[in-house]
């Protein structure tokens, strides 16, 4: 499973996001959006206008923040 996040470094559920995929071993990509806002509007506009970070795709599939990532843990879907 390859994952790709879109985040803030102060952002604490961004920090939880990264946080469990470390702890599952998942590799990710990280994209700090803080220095690009053009990049946020494009990400987010790419996925229907998705409102908050982290934006997270998992083997390219959009699943959400950090909320959708621990509902994935907790059915067992994450690794």
């Amino acid at each position: 499973m390859k994952a790709v996040l879109y985040t803030k470094p102060t952002c604490p559920y961004c920090i939880m996001a990264k946080d469990l995929l470390h702890i599952k071993g998942i590799e990710f990509e990280d994209h700090d959006i803080s220095k690009n806002p053009g990049l946020r509007k494009k990400i987010s506009d790419s996925v229907g206008g998705y409102p908050t970070v982290p934006m997270i795709f998992l083997d390219g599939n959009f699943v959400g923040g950090n909320s959708e990532l621990y509902a994935l843990e907790s059915a067992g879907k994450l690794g």
